[in-house]
């Protein structure tokens, strides 16, 4: 009877610890197409999110696995172009675009529940800051070929820390 006791006590304990231990990983990601590769990568304050997709087209959840996200995410989407990108969380929807033309003009709106979209400037919490990248460190042009289109997150959705977001994209409408 004193060892059903004690092993009753010890499960007991060893139930209540097994909540402390954290996620094997830290984020996740999803996505329904094979050809999209989806990698995380931690540099102080900020989380790297690269994604690879050679179709050019694809959609991902991500994830947080722990209680908040870090002080910056930026998305290093390696395509040559992105002509749409949605970024979704909660109520909201960021979309951006950058054309494929000489000009290589960007425009970015936001998009809530019950609200039209509206256009975003810099200084909005919407906005997504945004860089094109060549593989050394350059900044590229559309058509990109070596390099990533970089995209800081919005800090509206640092603010909330929602659990997850979506991401969409097109690098080129067909």
């Amino acid at each position: 009877m004193k060892y059903l006791l004690l092993l009753s006590c010890i499960l007991s304990f060893c139930a209540a610890c097994t909540a402390v231990f954290p996620p094997s990983s830290p984020y996740s990601a999803a996505s329904q197409k094979e050809d999209i590769v989806i990698s995380f990568s931690e540099a102080g304050n900020t989380l790297f999110i690269d994604v690879t997709s050679v179709s050019g087209v694809g959609t991902a959840e991500i994830q947080r696995n722990i209680d908040s996200w870090p002080q910056d995410i930026v998305l290093r989407m390696h395509l040559n172009g992105l002509e749409q990108f949605e970024f979704m969380y909660a109520d909201t929807a960021v979309t951006l675009a950058i054309s494929s033309q000489q000009d290589q003009y960007m425009q970015q709106s936001v998009r809530q529940i019950n609200h039209a979209a509206e256009p975003l400037n810099p200084t909005s919490d919407f906005w997504m800051q945004t860089e094109i990248v060549n593989d050394d460190g350059t900044p590229g042009t559309i058509p990109l070929t070596n390099g990533s289109i970089n995209m800081h997150v919005p800090q509206d959705f640092l603010d909330k820390n929602s659990a997850s977001f979506t991401v969409s994209w097109i690098d080129f409408f067909r």
